[in-house]
């Protein structure tokens, strides 16, 4: 289902941000997620160790299906 009433505008800031963020989660560059997690403001700079490190594993989670290289991603696994 798609739910196009729930769609908004996004500046050109953070749209560049956003697809670094989706690049560097299908490249695995932590730098590059990190950096640009803090320049959005999704991260704030104060987080502990963990939360990094989840932040991290959760954008690694969205550039999956794009590291998948064996035809059409399972999304159902």
């Amino acid at each position: 289902m798609l739910d196009f009433g729930s769609g908004r505008d996004f500046d050109q800031f953070f749209l560049d941000g956003y697809i670094e963020i989706i690049h560097g989660s299908f490249t695995q560059n932590k730098e590059k997620v990190m950096e640009n997690s803090l320049r959005l403001k999704f991260l704030t700079g104060e987080e502990n160790k963990e939360m990094l490190n989840a932040h991290y594993a959760g954008a690694l989670a969205i550039g999956e299906p794009f590291r998948h290289n064996d035809g059409l991603y399972d999304f159902g696994n």
